[in-house]
């Protein structure tokens, strides 16, 4: 990370627009989701990989299921973020991807998100048909 001199990072909710103070860091956690920034620029690293990305307003970016910090890109601009977390189906399946090719992995890979949309008919009141 691009951090001249240490800093805590300052966690975030898994619904939020949150402002980028100069000089701050927020930690977007393990979740993975979607950042969007609203206004001025931010730097976006994540744990695992290899390429950071700088986005100005009206861009966004798909954040993978691993630790990610953002900091404001440039010494002068704050920034502006909203933040949507990955669902639990998302995170389940972004581990399931990290697991390989193992035929226990594409084994979950199909019966991982069946389990999840199940779970949220049973959360929403009861079963719906659906076809594949």
């Amino acid at each position: 990370m691009n951090s001249h001199y240490p800093r805590t990072p300052t966690p975030i909710a898994d619904e939020a627009v949150q402002a980028v103070g100069v000089g701050s860091v927020i930690d977007l956690g393990q979740r993975g989701g979607r950042l969007r920034v609203l206004a001025g620029r931010v730097w976006v690293t994540s744990a695992g990989d290899a390429d950071d990305h700088v986005l100005q307003a009206g861009e966004s970016l798909r954040v993978p299921a691993a630790r990610t910090l953002v900091e404001t890109w440039g010494p002068t601009q704050p920034a502006l973020i909203a933040w949507q977390a990955g669902s639990l189906g998302e995170q389940l399946a972004a581990a399931v991807r990290h697991a390989g090719g193992s035929a226990a992995a594409r084994l979950l890979q199909n019966v991982v998100p069946a389990a999840v949309r199940s779970a949220g008919r049973l959360a929403d009141g009861g079963w719906t048909r659906e076809r594949a």
